[in-house]
């Protein structure tokens, strides 16, 4: 038994390395968060509509709204349509005193997607042309003064969807009930995906992988697509595979930055994690062997598909390898000390396996607190105890996946609050 064990854990060593190997181009990803990006300016005034589905969204909608009054982009080159499923929602009575702004009723929504579409149909239908790019915004977002001006400006770029950087809305309170362990470690995947991936696919032409709120799509795109077909229950995500078919150009604009409001309990969290994985599924299923497809059955392979494709598999490998290894070692100490035999092999095994999951993930978390720091705002001793602590917040990922493979989370539901709207600096 003991020497299976030496050579189990030997195995598991070599592929760790091997692992590594093959994920070092994409660690390469990494440099780009730490490099400047050419901000653009735009002589061109586009005309923009902002498209902000707010079901029931009174608690958080107000900020939202009074951040687009402030917003430095000539007032008469944009307009705002906020989403509802009932003109009771109090939603209506908070945003019909804003200039410019316009509510559209669907009273059939069933999930985000729908909200989104039938408001650009109606949209199209009046007048296909009258908006140049439309900009899709959550209603518990906050965006900053030039959000909209540097929007218009990353159109310069091009590109036909383009992401904006997100930043951790729960910073801007307070209130210590909005600042927690699972909000600051719930803001940091924005930089994870981001900074550490999107900076990288912009510079290289690679499909961004898209984020549904601060999203902006031209009006060449929302033509072709009638409106907004997709229905899964990450309907971003969906996009992101849809465009790598369809041939969209993405992009990742750091300058034009929105606040997005971060869950704040393990419950909502979880909840929240579990539409996501769920959504994912829903993506994967729809589009993923028509994306394989497109990759190798072509004139020639397309390599820049294999960010989509195969880009996490060497991490979730790793992290699969990594359990199995402690779960087999923690197996055979139990056994040992039971029967008696050389323990101490399994415990080392046990304690070299939790060693090798939890010190990458440590490193990785200090890099991206040093690359996003000006803009996450911790404290030393916030920075500190994250660092050492976001490791664990990832065992939600498996908790939210074991939960939706016994919990309904297909139908939209309503995201839970938090009350610190009173309590919010200036932006």
């Amino acid at each position: 038994m003991e020497n299976f064990l030496e050579s189990f854990n030997n195995i598991f060593l070599w592929t760790c390395l091997g692992l590594l190997i093959i994920y070092l181009p994409r660690i390469y990803y990494w440099v780009y968060a730490f490099k400047k990006q050419q901000r653009l300016v735009s002589s061109k005034k586009n005309r923009i509509a902002l498209i902000i589905p707010a079901r029931y969204d009174s608690a958080v909608v107000g900020s939202l709204m009074e951040s687009i009054a402030k917003q430095t982009y000539d007032e008469k080159f944009f307009d705002t349509f906020v989403i509802v499923s009932d003109s009771a929602d109090p939603t209506v009575e908070i945003v019909k005193n804003y200039k410019n702004t316009y509510l559209h009723i669907e009273m059939e929504q069933t999930c985000k997607g729908e909200a989104l579409d039938s408001c650009l149909k109606k949209i199209l239908k009046a007048n296909p042309d009258y908006y140049d790019a439309y900009i899709i915004i959550d209603a518990d977002n906050i965006l900053k003064a030039d959000f909209v001006e540097e929007m218009n400006n990353a159109l310069k770029s091009g590109k036909q969807i383009i992401v904006s950087k997100k930043l951790i809305k729960n910073r801007l309170s307070k209130s210590p009930k909005a600042n927690t362990f699972f909000s600051t470690c719930s803001g940091l995947s924005y930089t994870y995906v981001d900074d550490f991936g999107n900076a990288f696919r912009s510079k290289h032409d690679i499909a961004c992988s898209l984020c549904g709120t601060g999203l902006t799509v031209t009006k060449e795109v929302i033509k072709d697509l009638k409106g907004w077909p997709y229905r899964t229950m990450t309907e971003d995500f969906e996009l992101t595979a849809d465009s790598i078919l369809k041939g969209y150009s993405t992009m990742y604009y750091r300058h034009a930055q929105n606040y997005t409001e971060e869950a704040t309990t393990f419950k909502v969290t979880c909840n929240r994690l579990m539409r996501w994985l769920n959504g994912y599924q829903q993506t994967n299923k729809l589009y993923r062997s028509k994306i394989e497809k497109d990759t190798w059955c072509g004139d020639k392979i397309k390599v820049k598909n294999f960010d989509f494709l195969y880009g996490l598999w060497p991490f979730l490998a790793f992290l699969v390898v990594g359990v199995l290894n402690a779960l087999t070692n923690a197996t055979f100490l139990t056994i040992l000390l039971i029967k008696g035999g050389n323990w101490q092999i399994a415990l080392n095994g046990l304690l070299l396996a939790l060693l090798i999951l939890y010190v990458p993930m440590v490193l990785y978390t200090a890099i991206v607190l040093i690359a996003d720091g000006k803009n996450l705002k911790l404290s030393f001793v916030e920075t500190f105890i994250i660092t050492f602590l976001n490791p664990f917040f990832f065992i939600i990922y498996a908790v939210a996946f074991v939960r939706g493979l016994f919990v309904d989370v297909s139908k939209w539901q309503q995201v839970e609050r938090v009350d610190f709207e009173g309590s919010l600096k200036e932006v």
